[in-house]
């Protein structure tokens, strides 16, 4: 008994381990001892008993797929076909890739077929041209022949009847010139434009109509008197510029896109242009430029942008799903910096212009 009881207060997970592979299920005798309390148990009406250590471990295995925050299953994988996530977005940006790529191929045939139209179309003025040409010669070897003819007559009357009656000489001289004048010279110079020097640009420009999805064309909204808004909705300035001086009560304008955002996943971009002075992102959520230095905004806790240079037009990224806000640089689609917020929904884009001096405006990109 003794030697039990040392044994009973060794460490659990040792009796967990032996009997976890030595005793998966026991067979039924008239006495056993629970594994996990060493407590005696009777088997008398069952030929199985339940083993706690395979069920503690088989129940923390199932915990570990549960978030501990939510008591939620982690999304791993996705609703539907319960697939790894990770497969499902490579599968996405497969079909995408293969889109752009269908649309180039076919933009490429399309190019490459109305440069072979325009050859073809070359190639047959040239050809009626030629045939113009020998037929010009040939009528001209005939006349040649007859010049040839008439230089040997020794008989004067006799060649100047020839040089001037009917089809003389002369005559077919002065013919030749007038053919020869209209000839037709084919100055053949295959163009194909602007895809000769600026193919991509233009292609590219092509394939922004077939894009899906397309940057937000947001329409913006000022209920502040102290900012202007264009009859198109895409830009906004401040109505303080050249104000009188004594107006100091006035703060600088701010806007809101009528766009309103709960789910999904939003791109737009802000031509901010030469102007050195703004807040852009959503409200308490930001990121600003004043006077070229730039820092991230959130919740009124401001850090400096990891971002060198000077943006002319900046992209906003908003995952309604993740909670997440970025910004880009858009000219190079290069990442400034990601935040997470926490904003009731709906949420909507934010524009605020700082130095109300500055009369450049900011613009919406509608592609």
């Amino acid at each position: 008994r003794n030697k039990q009881k040392s044994r009973g207060e060794q460490c659990t997970v040792c009796f967990i381990i032996a009997f976890l592979f030595l005793f998966q299920f026991r067979i039924n005798v008239s006495q056993q001892c629970c594994p996990q309390c060493r407590s005696d148990v009777s088997m008398e009406k069952t030929s199985l008993t339940t083993n706690h250590a395979l069920k503690s471990l088989a129940e923390r295995q199932v915990n570990e797929w549960l978030c501990s925050e939510h008591e939620e299953k982690l999304k791993l994988f996705c609703v539907t076909d319960q697939q790894f996530k990770s497969q499902k977005l490579m599968s996405q940006i497969s079909s995408q890739f293969q889109e752009m790529h269908e649309f180039l191929r076919k933009r490429e045939a399309e190019i490459k077929n109305e440069l072979k139209l325009k050859e073809n179309e070359e190639v047959e003025k040239m050809n009626k041209s030629a045939n113009t040409i020998e037929t010009v010669l040939s009528s001209n070897k005939k006349i040649e022949e007859k010049m040839k003819s008439a230089l040997e007559i020794t008989n004067s009357e006799r060649f100047l009847k020839m040089c001037t009656e009917g089809d003389s000489v002369l005559k077919a001289k002065s013919s030749i010139q007038k053919k020869a004048q209209k000839l037709p010279v084919i100055n053949s110079c295959l163009s194909m434009g602007v895809y000769e020097s600026h193919l991509q640009f233009f292609v590219w420009k092509e394939m922004l109509k077939v894009i899906k999805p397309k940057p937000e064309q947001l329409s913006l909204s000022c209920k502040s008197p102290d900012g202007i808004v264009s009859d198109d909705g895409r830009s906004f300035r401040s109505a303080l510029y050249n104000s009188p001086t004594t107006e100091y009560s006035r703060q600088p304008p701010a806007a809101l896109s009528k766009d309103q955002f709960t789910t999904g996943q939003h791109y737009w971009e802000v031509d901010v242009g030469l102007k050195n002075s703004w807040k852009l992102g959503l409200q308490n959520h930001f990121m600003s430029c004043n006077g070229g230095r730039y820092t991230i905004s959130k919740n009124n806790v401001e850090k400096n942008a990891t971002f060198t240079g000077n943006i002319k037009k900046l992209g906003i990224y908003l995952n309604c799903f993740t909670k997440e806000l970025s910004f880009y640089d858009a000219d190079n689609m290069k990442l400034i910096e990601t935040i997470t917020y926490q904003l009731p929904d709906p949420v909507a884009a934010y524009f605020h212009i700082q130095n109300t001096e500055d009369q450049f405006p900011l613009t919406v990109c509608w592609y």
